[in-house]
Order: C-alpha cells, then structure tokens, then sequence
C-alpha cells in the first residue's frame, strides 16, 4: 500500500505508518502526493492511486484552496513541528464532496532531495458532535456557566453569564476571571484557584465563604458558585456555575427583621397576658365569691330564680377563670423550649388515667394502654398532649354505661404513630379541619363542657416536636387522635 519515495527506510518504517492510527500523507517540496496509508484510504474514500502524485488540494475543500498554497511554501520555507490542534479550525474534503472537520499535525522530513512534509490528519467529528452536546448543554443550564483553565482564563462561557455579568462573550473568552470579581477579592483569588486546581473535586452550591461577584458595570451582587474539575485532553478545566443571591439575600434579611419584631411583639404580649391574666383573675374571684357569700348567707330570703342566677354566675366565673388558664397554657406552649429525652409514655398514660378514675370513681371506664410504649421528647410538654387527649376521651365517654379509652401504636407513612381511641360521642368529619382550631367547639356547652383550646394546645406542642396531629371519628361512634413525634 505504499510509494516508495527518495528515503531512506525499510519495511518495518512502512508497517509503522500504515498501522498509525490517524491518516498520514507525505507531500514533495511541489505540493504533490507522494505517500498515503490505508487510514488516508479511508478517511477520505480515495485509493492510494488515486491520490498519488496528485496536489495536497484535492483533500481541502474549494473554498480553502487559495490560501493554502501559501501556507504550505511558508511551511517549506521554515519548516518546524505543528502539533495537533495548533493553528485555526480544519477541514477536509472526501471524495463523494463531504467536508469534515480535521486536526492536522504537520512535520518536516529531510532527505538527500530537499525537505518532505508528513501531515498526520485526525478526523475530529465525533469530538466536535461531543463537543456541541456540551455546549448546548452549558447554554441550557439556568446558571451563569464560566469554564476556566489552570492559567484563570475563561475558555467557554454562556449566555447566562453574558446576562449576569453584563459583557459580551467575547469580552470575556481568554481574559483573566479575577476580572468578575471586586477588586479587594482579586489579589488572594489566585491562591485560591491554585489550591483548587491542586486538589480538585467538586464543591457544590452554598459550600465555603459569603462570595460577591462585579458587573461589568461595577455594581457588585452576591453569589453562590459551585466549583467541578472537568478532565480534557489538554488538561484539567474548571467548570463554575454561579448563581445570583440578591432576591435570597433581601428575602434573608426581610426575614431576620421579621423574627426580630415577632420576637419583640411576642415578649410584649406575654407580659400583657400576665397582667390582664392577673387584673381579670381578681376580680373573677370576688365575683365568684361574692355569689357565694350571698347564696350562703341569704339563702332563706333568696327565691329560687335569684338562686339560680347566682348559680349561673358562679359557673360563668369560674369558665373565665379557666379560658385565661387554658390561654395562658396556650401561649406558654408557644414559647416553650424543648428539653428531650427517653420517656416512658405507659406509664405517664397510667398515671394520667388514675387520676381521672380518682376523680370521678364512679365512672365504668376501662383503659387499654399499650406496654412499652417510648418517646424521644419534652416530658412536661408530652405530659400535657397525654392529659389533653385522655381528658378528652374521658369526657366525650361521660354518656356512655361502659367505656373504653385505647393508648397504642400505628404504622403510617412509613413511620410509627401513637393513638388515643374512645367510643364516645365522635364527631361529624364534616367539621374535622375545625377541630384543631382555638375556641372551636363541635358539641354544646351544656352537653359537654370545656374552652376549645386543649386540641389547639395539643397540636402546638406536636407540630414544636416536628410532628403532626389528625383525627378520625364519627357521630356517636367514637373518635381516634393521632400524633407523631420526631426526635431531637
């Protein structure tokens, strides 16, 4: 498969050539074909006849012919080593007319005749399809894309960094990346991307230090960057992406000033709960006993009616009395910290149960608690969701000649929940997104006593846990209350 031209060499140097990887053509001082090998043959769909002792240009498209007869008596004139990839974008031109894209790397043979160009030419398509994908790929991402080499030069950006910079691409290909950065950040900034290129590996969104970025315009904003290594042919590459965290950053700061004056309102309205809590208990109690100084006292002048009223007010007291209590609970579990650790809820649910058999003894209520049940969590904060639940399900039984109340454990979502389950009154589910509400009511008064605030209590304390609280229930079918709690 090979011309023999004037120099010196043997078989072995010719089945060297032939099983080169990349096409090799060897060309006269005249320009002229005078060696190809089978890799040539099949790069550009000529056969070696076809080839030798033809001009180089019959491999370079039409449109390039012009210029390269100059370049190619330049070469001869000063002949020295081109590698692959040095000098501009490359074509070649197959026999059917098709164009390619190519790297060629040329080097000079001197012979007793003068001096021989051997081009090896590499056919680069699939790397520039490759090449493409990426690209498209970069223009795509939502981020300002910025790809630097070891030297800090910017060797491929995208049009989000053309938005978020303001430069044009051009502007920015090949200069120095401190550019991007304020000025104060510009001396130490090659140290770092030293160290970076030293060791690197990827650092994603938020990692490291608060980092600020400059417009072409001068106005400075912060970002977020992540940093990944990108392994190439011609060495490693940084790929940054950069986010602009303006709008977090005011939102950050909205927030903080926010918190400061909840905090500030809350603080406030605790020492105002104190004081109207103490200012209203007074005189609650004189209203209280006063009704009962006057039943006691004048209870042979009194007539029933008048009784009764006093009856009325006293019961209407000491509901007040308890609504600023329970309120007060309310807004301490609020503020409430956690203070967690392994707790036994058995035995708080038994204990919890018998001082509800002590209270009203005379109630046929049987308690099925599970053995062993266990929490991570606030005691004193758990002890008050254990006494809200039961309370209730012993008061929502009060109606019925025999009841059960059911402390246990579920599998949901994956997890464990516990339960406290009674077959008492229930409650129509059409109502169910009331039912945790403060003040809210499902049942009367007279039926059934109370404020509202023990399930809105309830869930304040399970959500501060990281849990959640929901219900089940029916009209005179009884009802189950689940919560979950998270550990801290």
């Amino acid at each position: 498969m090979f011309s023999r031209f004037p120099i010196q060499g043997d078989a072995l140097f010719h089945a060297l050539i032939d099983a080169a990887p990349d096409g090799i053509v060897v060309i006269n001082q005249e320009g002229r074909i005078i060696l190809v090998n089978e890799q040539t043959e099949k790069l550009f769909g000529y056969d070696q006849k076809e080839l030798l002792d033809r001009p180089i240009e019959i491999l370079v498209p039409e449109r390039f012919r012009g210029k390269h007869g100059g370049h190619q008596e330049g070469f001869i004139g000063a002949p020295q080593l081109r590698p692959m990839g040095a000098g501009p974008e490359l074509y070649g031109l197959r026999k059917n007319g098709t164009e390619f894209p190519v790297e060629i790397s040329l080097s000079p043979i001197k012979t007793e005749k003068g001096v021989l160009v051997s081009a090896a030419i590499r056919d680069i398509s699939v790397r520039q399809k490759t090449q493409q994908k990426f690209k498209d790929l970069l223009e795509a991402a939502p981020d300002a894309m910025v790809i630097v080499n070891g030297q800090g030069e910017m060797v491929l950006v995208n049009s989000q960094a053309e938005k978020l910079f303001g430069y044009a691409r051009a502007e920015m290909l090949n200069k120095k990346m401190e550019m991007l950065l304020p000025e104060r950040f510009r001396k130490t900034h090659p140290g770092h991307r030293n160290e970076f290129f030293g060791d690197p590996k990827v650092r994603p969104m938020g990692a490291g230090l608060e980092l600020y970025a400059v417009r072409k315009d001068g106005t400075e904003f912060p970002v977020e960057i992540s940093l990944s290594p990108l392994e190439t042919e011609g060495g490693v590459l940084v790929s940054s992406a950069i986010r602009d965290i303006t709008e977090r950053k005011k939102a950050e700061h909205e927030i903080r000033i926010r918190t400061a004056q909840l905090e500030t309102a809350n603080k406030e309205l605790e020492t105002f709960s104190y004081s109207v809590s103490h200012d209203l208990r007074a005189p609650l109690r004189s209203i209280d006993g006063f009704s009962q100084a006057l039943l006691e006292d004048c209870d042979q002048i009194l007539p029933e009616q008048g009784k009764a009223h006093l009856h009325r007010i006293r019961a209407a007291a000491q509901r007040m009395a308890s609504l600023i209590d329970d309120l007060l609970n309310l807004a301490q579990m609020a503020r409430a910290e956690i203070h967690a650790e392994r707790l036994d809820l058995s035995n708080l649910a038994r204990s919890i149960a018998a001082d509800l058999r002590k209270a009203q003894p005379e109630r046929n209520v049987e308690f099925q608690i599970e053995d062993g049940l266990e929490a991570v969590a606030d005691v004193r904060l758990v002890r008050v969701v254990l006494e809200n639940l039961l309370n209730n399900a012993w008061k929502f039984t009060s109606k019925r000649a025999y009841a059960t109340i059911e402390l246990g454990t579920i599998q949901a979502n994956g997890g464990r929940a516990y339960f406290v389950r009674d077959n008492g009154a229930g409650f129509d589910s059409a109502y169910i997104d009331r039912l945790f509400g403060a003040f809210q009511r499902l049942h009367a008064m007279a039926e059934f006593p109370g404020t509202g605030i023990g399930l809105a209590t309830v869930q304040r304390i399970v959500r501060k846990h990281g849990g959640r609280v929901w219900a089940e229930g029916a009209v005179d079918r009884g009802a189950t209350f689940y919560f979950t709690l998270a550990e801290h």
